[in-house]
């Protein structure tokens, strides 16, 4: 990709994505993520409609007039995204494609935690850890999460999720919010690394398929499917209504047998499409979340 147009992309991906995180997404990220709770300030005068649990006998006593603690929540997160880049996200019949709804994800994510002062990470992943992007503030630090997760390549066109997720239980000292974007197209045996990483953080699963990977349409012609990652091709005659069903059906097992581990595993998870977009998933999950953790 050249620089100009590399540029491009990434400006209209922050101005789309930060006015809907300003006007949609900002309020559901913030009640969601709360923080890691309430801390001490400071000590300072009693005053009339303080809660009397909260004086500090120890100061009173000294002073010899009543005396208060003050406590502030600790807002502040640890933001980790863990992005596939393998061969299988850069397939597309749809717009955007996988890649570019990847960067819309990590830019809604990233101008979110902006807003919220949080700290943000990134590490790019396919056979192994490709990029890793340590944990910063800031909206230059946002725009180079930006260009690596559309410019970021592998050497391998295969996926292992457990590399990655191996990786994080190193590196990931202090408890994070780790969201896992990929289409889950792997081979791998993850599921042991995924239960031990979300008993220590909060992860998070975000499934990014293309609509002809959810589901594929009748009477559009004879489709040559080609997977990236294997190699082993498929032709549908889309014609053939019997034909259509079995691979819809055998795509559907696949991403139940998904959603059943995550779910085993204590993992949320969204979906997103470019018929879906991102926002209204994303919207959809915070809500419902918020909901269920009441």
């Amino acid at each position: 990709m050249e620089i100009k147009e590399l540029t491009r992309r990434i400006r209209y991906i922050e101005v789309v994505t930060k006015r809907k995180v300003d006007e949609a997404l900002s309020g559901a990220y913030t009640s969601v993520f709360k923080g890691r709770g309430i801390e001490f300030a400071e000590v300072r005068e009693y005053m009339p409609g303080d809660d009397v649990r909260f004086i500090d006998w120890n100061v009173t006593a000294r002073q010899g007039h009543p005396f208060t603690k003050k406590f502030v929540e600790e807002r502040q997160l640890n933001i980790a995204l863990a992005v596939d880049i393998s061969s299988s996200m850069d397939f597309s019949l749809s717009t955007p494609t996988k890649r570019e709804l990847c960067a819309e994800v990590c830019g809604a994510l990233g101008f979110s935690s902006l807003r919220n002062n949080d700290r943000i990470s990134l590490f790019t992943f396919a056979d192994k850890v490709y990029t890793a992007l340590h944990s910063r503030r800031g909206r230059q630090h946002i725009l180079r999460i930006l260009r690596e997760v559309l410019t970021a390549q592998a050497n391998t066109q295969r996926t292992y999720l457990k590399e990655v997720l191996t990786y994080l239980l190193d590196v990931l000292k202090k408890r994070a919010i780790v969201f896992l974007i990929s289409d889950f197209f792997c081979e791998d045996d993850f599921w042991r690394e995924l239960a031990i990483l979300s008993r220590r953080h909060d992860v998070i699963a975000v499934m990014i398929r293309d609509d002809f990977e959810i589901s594929i349409p009748y009477n559009v012609g004879r489709l040559f499917l080609e997977d990236p990652e294997t190699g082993n091709s498929l032709m549908i005659n889309t014609h053939r209504k019997e034909f259509v069903d079995d691979v819809n059906y055998r795509l559907k097992e696949d991403r139940d047998r998904l959603f059943s581990g995550f779910k085993r595993y204590g993992v949320d998870y969204i979906i997103v499409s470019p018929s879906s977009g991102w926002l209204v998933p994303m919207i959809s999950f915070f809500k419902n979340r918020g909901k269920s953790r009441r």
